[in-house]
């Protein structure tokens, strides 16, 4: 098999596709081992946090990367430390994409100010990414 390139605008295009799944969908943050894959069963996740996409979840991807729009803070249901997501389409009930928490400038596809979540506690996001290969 040979190695093959995209351009950007292809990345885009994939990008903003997966993107668009998620309008007026669901993110939900775990505390937990990160299953496998988007359709591993949770195992012992706690579920922290359930946040609302909005009618538009993402910006449009520039260099195969696409940000999200705001997600509104919610109130914290469960404690630990997160380090997993996952992105739901609109119903909340066919997952589409997981990834990685991580606190601000750590790396993570989903980051914000503190992983380390109570219940009760605002859980505000900070930056939220999809990219492309």
């Amino acid at each position: 098999m040979s190695d093959f390139s995209r351009t950007d605008e292809d990345k885009n295009a994939s990008v903003d596709a997966s993107a668009a799944l998620l309008n007026s969908g669901v993110l939900r943050v775990y505390a937990g081992t990160i299953p496998a894959d988007v359709n591993a069963a949770l195992g012992g996740a706690t579920l922290l946090s359930e946040h609302a996409y909005s009618a538009t979840a993402f910006a449009a991807a520039v260099a195969g990367v696409a940000t999200s729009n705001a997600i509104t803070d919610v109130t914290a249901v469960g404690d630990g430390t997160a380090t997993f997501y996952r992105a739901l389409k609109t119903g909340g009930t066919v997952a589409t994409r997981q990834g990685d928490v991580s606190a601000t400038g750590g790396g993570g596809d989903l980051q914000f100010d503190n992983t380390s979540i109570a219940t009760g506690q605002t859980v505000n996001i900070g930056t939220h990414t999809i990219t492309g290969s």
